[in-house]
């Protein structure tokens, strides 16, 4: 079952980050499922409607606090998929997909500063009222801004993709992705 990401764009505060070891990721859907009985997460490099890679885990922890670079990705915005699962009774999965935009230094590191401006952005407005009853709406419009160019739509291909990947028995059959693997010299 595909559940369709919610879009949250007029909700004040419809998102929210978590900062750790100094850099800043996106924790907007996994807070609300992760944590929750059976909801697991997963990465994926995109690029073009294919998916490339899947990331484990330690290693996109890794990439989003800035313990590790990775020189191919030099300057340059890459498609990231965060995938929430999780397999119901009926060994169905359960599927939430959101794409967003990691920006990468010249370097190679993740670049966590477009995620850090976003969160005041995204933090819940304390809403001014004047005796006119004019409401400021900066942080709403902000929000939205920054949601256009940090996130992208998933595809269904996308989805049928990911989905046959956890479906997949073993982990080299048929319909597994294969994992991004960590630079040679930090292995």
């Amino acid at each position: 079952m595909l559940t369709t990401p919610r879009r949250t764009d007029d909700l004040p505060g419809g998102s929210y980050f978590s900062s750790f070891v100094g850099a800043v990721v996106l924790a907007a859907r996994r807070s609300s499922k992760v944590g929750q009985r059976g909801w697991t997460a997963r990465y994926y490099l995109c690029r073009d409607e294919h998916v490339l890679w899947r990331i484990p885990n330690k290693l996109h922890s890794d990439i989003t606090t800035g313990r590790i670079a990775l020189p191919q990705f030099a300057s340059t915005q890459q498609q990231v998929l965060e995938v929430l699962f999780r397999r119901s009774s009926s060994e169905t999965v359960e599927i939430d997909a959101h794409g967003t935009l990691y920006t990468f230094t010249a370097e190679g590191t993740f670049d966590p500063r477009p995620f850090a401006e976003a969160t005041s952005e995204l933090q819940p407005p304390h809403l001014k009222y004047d005796k006119d009853r004019i409401v400021d709406i900066t942080r709403i419009l902000r929000s939205r801004r920054w949601r256009r160019e940090l996130t992208w739509q998933v595809s269904p291909e996308i989805v049928r993709r990911v989905r046959a990947d956890l479906d997949a028995p073993s982990l080299s059959g048929p319909g597994k992705i294969r994992s991004l693997k960590r630079p040679r010299q930090l292995r």
